[in-house]
């Protein structure tokens, strides 16, 4: 207890995936299920032991600060029957590290409804690049639409690519998209 370490392993077993988001203070209101996997957590936490921040101080601005550098997780879990703003997403495979302020996303892939699916990966330097990929195959747009706020039906499916780069502060995403009925 007195040498600031951090190691262990979460053995999650059925956990409901916005309690894990709101452990990083991540606000959702639009992705519910549940989890199973492992988070595996190392390092130490002397960078933020004498560090002066309120309760509603960002898990992104810490990390930005530089205030858990040294703090590594790795987590790698399955979500199965959850949904995404009322669509149904199924076989979520999850696999990221958080490793001196970037996340490397080795594995994101899922289903969503009877036909759709979608992958990610890449990493994202929390104060710096972003080097990602994000691929749709046969989603529904009312999903996207929905995760993304839009207050307004819409249907469709789509199908696109993302190559996205820049910064943290300055993001740029090229896309290429197919949209169908």
């Amino acid at each position: 207890i007195g040498n600031n370490a951090l190691d262990g392993v979460l053995q999650v077993d059925k956990a409901n995936i916005s309690t894990i988001l709101a452990m990083t203070n991540f606000k959702n209101d639009k992705i519910y299920g549940h989890a199973d996997g492992r988070i595996i957590l190392t390092g130490t936490v002397d960078s933020i032991r004498n560090a002066e921040f309120s309760d509603k101080e960002s898990t992104l601005n810490l990390l930005q600060n530089g205030l858990l550098d040294t703090v590594r997780v790795k987590a790698k879990l399955n979500i199965n029957d959850g949904t995404a703003a009322g669509y149904a997403i199924n076989n979520v495979d999850v696999d990221m590290e958080l490793k001196d302020s970037v996340l490397n996303i080795n594995s994101f892939r899922g289903s969503e409804g009877t036909a759709g699916n979608f992958a990610a990966k890449g990493s994202i330097n929390l104060k710096n690049d972003i080097k990602a990929e994000v691929s749709l195959n046969d989603i529904d747009t009312g999903m996207l639409a929905g995760i993304g706020g839009l207050a307004m039906p819409v249907s469709g499916k789509i199908n696109g690519a993302l190559q996205c780069g820049g910064t943290i502060d300055n993001p740029v995403v090229d896309m290429s998209v197919e949209a169908f009925d």
